[in-house]
């Protein structure tokens, strides 16, 4: 459920196994299903699969119209990597507009790779 403290964490080796049986796109799946398989929370498991792309490197790609899988092509990894750079936009967005600093100054501070 939400907010649940403790629980056991879920383990990344657990969550490899589990997205080693959904190959490409068409084989997804949803964050629900996969949390239910793992027997651990939905924020559990994208911690883990954030972990997992940030730490090892790891090509698990993903929409929330597609779900999890590993990429099986590069058109599969840019597509994910769209998704994520749209949606960082999005939330740098709203930092801008909360903050009242110009979008291009908040994204200068990140100091991001290009």
């Amino acid at each position: 459920a939400m907010g649940e403290k403790g629980g056991a964490r879920v383990n990344r080796a657990d969550v490899l196994i589990v997205l080693s049986r959904h190959i490409g796109r068409a084989n997804g799946i949803g964050a629900r299903a996969c949390s239910a398989e793992l027997g651990c929370s939905e924020r559990e498991l994208r911690k883990a699969i954030s972990d997992l792309i940030l730490d090892e490197g790891k090509h698990i790609a993903g929409t929330p119209r597609s779900g999890y899988y590993m990429a099986a092509t590069e058109e599969e990894l840019i597509e994910t990597i769209d998704w994520h750079t749209r949606r960082a936009k999005h939330e740098l967005a709203k930092a801008s507009a909360l903050s009242k600093h110009p979008l291009r100054e908040i994204a200068g501070q990140l100091k991001l790779p290009t």
